[in-house]
């Protein structure tokens, strides 16, 4: 059993994958054989298991830490994740998630991450364009699913065009250590010029271009952290 440091979960390294593999063996069933801490920053780990004589590989995504919002950040995407899979997009299938260490339990999707490995330029067209198509699929989710699990829904076009930049620039503000001519110009100018008469609440993405794919099909769109109810348009403004 592979294990590596996990002190972002707070937790000593087998602590953490103790409580995982006693998670996973009572809500999925069948017995870990193995657990690996994801060589990243963030707390994350790929778990094999075998049930009924089948191999299931699973991936336990972390949270962020308090910085990010920690547990809640991570509940929001377990439950826009959960509007997405029944409405048929494809995202890896949820097993559900852990309190401690604060963590979604999820399928462990095949594919690529980078478009670089891709055969040639056709499978790259391939590839976007089947996550073109998915996009619009989920731009055109009813967003009231979302709300009924509790995304909110801005109420005008204003809270649409400038509500990132208001829960993003007091942040920015609180660490900035030095002058920032153009961040400042480019925040001022937002400002006056937010697009007032755009309102098309739709569910976004909001940190597209994350996949995996293989043989020019997306297999799994992934990181929902930061989706959304905004304007479509800023899907393809983050691509």
């Amino acid at each position: 059993m592979a294990t590596t440091d996990g002190d972002e979960t707070g937790l000593p390294p087998d602590e953490a994958t103790t409580k995982i593999t006693d998670w996973v063996e009572r809500h999925v069933g069948g017995r870990v054989r193995a657990i690996e801490r994801q060589g990243r920053w963030r707390p994350a780990w790929y778990v094999d298991v075998e049930r009924d004589g089948a191999a299931i590989r699973l991936y336990v995504r972390g949270s962020r830490g308090p910085e990010f919002r920690g547990s809640e950040m991570l509940d929001h995407e377990y439950r826009i994740m959960r509007v997405l899979e029944s409405s048929g997009i494809p995202v890896p299938h949820l097993y559900g998630m852990i309190d401690d260490p604060a963590a979604i339990v999820m399928e462990c999707a095949p594919g690529r991450e980078s478009l670089a490995t891709a055969d040639d330029d056709a499978e790259r067209r391939s590839v976007l364009d089947d996550y073109i198509d998915i996009l619009v699929a989920m731009h055109g989710i009813d967003v009231r699913q979302f709300e009924a699990v509790g995304v909110d829904i801005p109420p005008d076009a204003e809270s649409i065009a400038l509500g990132l930049v208001r829960e993003h620039e007091p942040r920015f503000r609180a660490k900035q250590r030095r002058p920032e001519p153009m961040l400042d110009f480019i925040v001022r100018w937002v400002h006056r010029n937010a697009p007032m008469h755009r309102f098309q609440p739709a569910f976004v993405h909001g940190d597209s271009g994350q996949f995996l794919f293989d043989r020019g099909r997306v297999t799994a769109v992934l990181d929902f952290e930061l989706a959304q109810i905004n304007d479509p348009l800023l899907d393809l403004a983050s691509l």
